[in-house]
C-alpha cells in the first residue's frame, strides 16, 4: 500500500493488513468451491453449485450482519435491482409482455411488503 499510494494513515494500514490477512485465508476455500462448481456444471447438476451459492450468501450476510431492519431494507433494494432487470428483460426479449407485468407487480408487492415488515420490526 505504501508503495501505491506513499504515507498511509495507521488505522488506514491496520484495516488494508486485515482485509489482506482474510483475503488471503479464503483464497483456498473459493479454489476448491469453484473447482467444486466447475465439476457439477460438467457433469450437469447446476442446480447443486445454485444452492450451495445460496447457502453460502446466507451464511455470509448472517455472519457479517446484525438483524437491522434498515440494514435489511438496503440489501433487498440492492438485491432487487438485477432482478428486476434480469427476470422482466427475459420477458421482454420473449415479447410476454403479460408476464412482465405480471412479475413487475409481484416484485413490487414482494419489496413493499419486505420494507413493512423491518420497519415493524424496529420498533
Amino acid at each position: 500500500m505504501r508503495l501505491l499510494f506513499g504515507k498511509i494513515e495507521a488505522d488506514v494500514m491496520y484495516a488494508c493488513d486485515g482485509y489482506l490477512l482474510i483475503t488471503t485465508f479464503s483464497l483456498p476455500a473459493l479454489a476448491i468451491c469453484d473447482a467444486g462448481a466447475a465439476l457439477c456444471r460438467s457433469i450437469g447438476k447446476t442446480n447443486v453449485t445454485m444452492y450451495i451459492s445460496v447457502v453460502t450468501n446466507v451464511v455470509n450476510i448472517a455472519a457479517i450482519f446484525r438483524w437491522d431492519g434498515s440494514l435489511l431494507k438496503k440489501i433487498m433494494g440492492i438485491a432487487m435491482a438485477p432482478v428486476y432487470t434480469t427476470v422482466i428483460g427475459q420477458c421482454m426479449g420473449a415479447r410476454d409482455i403479460d408476464a412482465a407485468n405480471y412479475y413487475f407487480k409481484k416484485f413490487i408487492h414482494l419489496q413493499v411488503h419486505s420494507e413493512t415488515d423491518c420497519g415493524q420490526q424496529e420498533m
